[in-house]
């Protein structure tokens, strides 16, 4: 199944095998950009990992690990699994040749593009972002909401001499949704503003003002959405943002762990109705043909080979023979010297020759 509408709550976004410029550069700036950004460094867990989100966008490196052709068969293959065909894969390389790109745009199924990485950090960051935004990354949200899970977070915030504590449900960089027990509900008033608040997250601790936005009283509790002051200090905002892709990221780690890995040996695949790559025209010959093995060879390993004798050498091999035996211009050379070289391969090798295909 493929989806052609873009996500409601967007895509996650999975950078395969990234080289340092991506993990360095492009994964901080996306994520300030608030998109969902994370890292799996070993393609044989791609597939288990991407299995799990049937929405993602995943790019590819690959100048690394496989051979081009490696590559070509493993995005070949995500077409043919149901659970992966829903994947949008784009493809990064700094080596791939113009040939290479042709053939993986002209037949694979690639929305993220083909991404050229030699050009500018800015350059290459706008192209991948606006790829991103076409393919609906973000979806309806502005910012990435953090499910807090088993993370205790803690509120805090002095009323008429008690404190008033409460735990996070949720936190992103615009604000949280908190429980709060019944016997406190009258302090969260609709559109009221509350200063001083701390806010506990591991490591991270903030001083902020809220502004109470919604209140549900349910099943004995009551849950709180609150939203930060226009003002927050930039230094504040930062450790929520940080904490935030912090936990993703911890969060994506132990996931990855218990994956099962990929053994598939995409080097010698085969797909039906596939085009044989093209050849480089410095590996073809005049006619247009490929060249075999011998046909390769340099045009000075060919002088060489069958270098013309000086006109001494032919006297020295004429002296002493009977005037009869001497070599005559022209003559023929004995049926030896015209046997072909059996050591050269042709160009017409069969499936046989060239070795075992594994056939998917």
């Amino acid at each position: 199944m493929e989806y052609r509408e873009n996500p409601k709550f967007g895509r996650k976004i999975f950078f395969l095998n990234p080289p340092l410029l991506v993990e360095n550069y492009m994964k901080d700036n996306l994520t300030d950009d608030e998109f969902e950004v994370y890292a799996i460094s070993d393609y044989q867990l791609a597939k288990a990992a991407l299995r799990h989100y049937e929405n993602a966008i995943c790019f590819i490196y690959i100048d690394d690990d496989l051979s081009i052709d490696g590559w070509y068969n493993f995005i070949k293959s995500f077409e043919i699994e149901e659970g992966l065909q829903s994947i949008f894969l784009g493809v990064m390389s700094y080596k791939a040749k113009p040939k290479d790109k042709e053939r993986f745009l002209m037949n694979l199924k690639l929305p993220g593009g083909f991404i050229d990485l030699n050009q500018k950090p800015a350059d290459l960051y706008a192209q991948v972002s606006g790829i991103l935004t076409i393919n609906g990354a973000k979806g309806i949200r502005k910012v990435i909401r953090l499910d807090l899970l088993d993370n205790n977070v803690l509120g805090y915030f002095s009323h008429n001499n008690a404190l008033i504590s409460f735990t996070l449900k949720d936190i992103s960089t615009l604000g949280f949704a908190a429980r709060a027990p019944l016997n406190i509900v009258d302090h969260f008033v609709n559109g009221r503003r509350i200063d001083n608040v701390s806010l506990t997250m591991g490591r991270y601790s903030v001083m902020c003002s809220i502004v109470i936005y919604n209140k549900k009283i349910e099943n004995g509790a009551c849950t709180v959405v609150a939203i930060f002051d226009d003002k927050l200090p930039k230094e504040d905002y930062k450790k929520i943002h940080d904490f935030i892709y912090a936990t993703l990221a911890e969060r994506n780690a132990e996931f990855m762990k218990n994956l099962t890995r990929d053994y598939a040996n995409y080097e010698t695949m085969k797909f039906g109705g596939d085009p044989e790559p093209a050849k480089d025209a410095d590996d073809k010959t005049e006619n247009g043909e490929a060249k075999t093995e011998g046909q390769a060879k340099t045009e000075g390993e060919a002088k060489i080979e069958g270098k013309v004798k000086t006109e001494g050498e032919a006297k020295i091999e004429g002296e002493g023979k009977p005037e009869g035996e001497k070599g005559v211009e022209g003559d023929p050379k004995p049926e030896s010297e015209n046997k072909p070289d059996h050591n050269t391969k042709s160009g017409d090798e069969t499936a046989e020759d060239a070795g075992p295909v594994e056939e998917l």
